[in-house]
């Protein structure tokens, strides 16, 4: 890729990271993970440390705007789910 990578991005772990990565990618947005840690060399590493997910620059406002718009309802989501929760109390 000769386009410049830009981070948008930085998960708690590589959980968190791969479901970032596999929502940009199913908007057609390229990604790259980057880590501190080499995970072949310490396999463990993946829960200890922060993944930047990283896209072409071309893509970073659109790959931004979808993960505004993805945490929005995850928030509205849970906010419904407690909701719910304290009317049973």
């Amino acid at each position: 890729m000769d386009e410049e990578m830009v981070s948008i991005y930085t998960a708690r772990d590589e959980t968190e990271a791969k479901i970032v990565k596999s929502l940009l990618e199913d908007a057609g947005i390229a990604v790259w993970e980057k880590s501190d840690f080499a995970h072949t060399v310490h396999p463990f590493a993946a829960t200890l440390s922060d993944e930047q997910l990283c896209v072409p620059k071309s893509q970073a406002e659109e790959a931004i705007a979808l993960l505004e718009d993805y945490e929005s309802e995850a928030e509205t989501e849970d906010a419904f789910e407690y909701q719910e929760d304290d009317e049973l109390a």
